[in-house]
This record gives C-alpha cells, structure tokens and sequence, in this order.
C-alpha cells in the first residue's frame, strides 16, 4: 500500500510536470509558424537604414532567392522571415559604415490571394484582397 501511495505521490507529478511543459513548447512554436510570412524569390523588400538615404530603399529578391545590396556579397534571403533579414543586414552593414546599423524592413507589397464569395450578397465572384486581412 505505502509502495503505490509513493508512485501516485513521487511519479505522478512529475509526469505531470513534463508533459505540461511539452504542451506549452507546442503552442509556442505553433503560433510562432503561423503568423511569420517567409521571403520567398520575385518578393519586393522595403529596407531603410537610417542616416543612410543614398542606399537603395526597394529591392527585389532575385528568382535564386538572394538579395543584392550595397556592401555586401549576394545574401541569401530565400526562407527566412523579416526578422531574421533584418538581424543579418544589420550585423553586416555595420562593418561598412562604423557603428550598429538600425534597419528596418517591411514587404514593399502586399501578397494577394483569391476569395470566392458565394450565395446571396451584393458581389459574388472572385475578390482578391490582402493574405494578412
């Protein structure tokens, strides 16, 4: 009797304690994928590098997935997110123009997708409107 009292006491907490634990790394990751859009090649970028107007502000992702800029080598960009760009091309500007380089980018346009509406509205049909909407 005192054996199985000290599983339920010793092991089943601890059982407890890990599997909450996987529960919580799960729903982190998971809404962390859902919301990042990765930057795919014919992706338009907006990069803008503070006290630094003469570097191009639009820049277009090359179809092998590499960004072009001023300073460096190709960089491949292609999967990445914009936060993780933006980390690569702040670490590696700073080594051209002395000091750290504040940058900040964004999708120069929208990714569009295609909707069909259906029944009785006012416009049924395909619409496209922005992904993140």
């Amino acid at each position: 009797m005192r054996r199985i009292f000290y599983l339920l006491v010793v092991i089943l907490p601890i059982k407890v304690l890990f599997s909450q634990q996987t529960v919580q790394d799960t729903v982190t990751k998971s809404s962390f994928q859902k919301n990042e859009r990765r930057i795919r090649a014919g992706d338009q970028l907006l990069i803008t590098v503070y006290g630094h107007d003469e570097l191009p502000k639009v820049v277009r992702v090359e179809q092998d997935g590499t960004l072009k800029y001023p300073f460096m080598k190709d960089v491949k960009v292609d999967g990445l997110t914009i936060a993780q760009l933006t980390n690569v091309l702040s670490v590696r500007l700073s080594q051209y123009i002395g000091g750290r380089a504040e940058v900040i980018i964004s999708f120069a346009q929208e990714e569009m997708i295609e909707v069909v509406v259906l029944g009785q509205v006012g416009t049924p049909g395909a619409h496209k409107m922005p992904q993140n909407n």
